[in-house]
């Protein structure tokens, strides 16, 4: 357990003092500039607030997307409620 630790610390050590070494190293990063130009490729499209709002055929999907997130939640507080309750047996 000892030795575990130990060396889970050395370990650390290294790495952190890499790090800062290699943050107040600037003498390897060169800086990089480049110029582009950007150009427009795609049509510009207009949507009127009435598209966005759902139709009558679109509702059933609204329905069984609603239907499906309920569904999904209740398992998962179920599965949670579970689990809690068997964490609780060990405290």
């Amino acid at each position: 357990m000892g030795r575990t630790i130990l060396i889970l610390l050395l370990s650390m050590f290294i790495f952190l003092g890499g790090v800062s070494y290699g943050a107040k190293d600037t003498a390897s990063v060169a800086p990089v500039v480049t110029e582009t130009s950007v150009e427009e490729t795609y049509p510009i499209i207009e949507i009127d607030e009435a598209q966005l709002q759902p139709t009558d055929d679109e509702l059933p999907i609204y329905q069984a997307a609603s239907w499906f997130e309920n569904v999904v939640i209740t398992i998962y507080d179920f599965g949670m409620r579970v689990l809690y309750q068997f964490v609780e047996l060990f405290f």
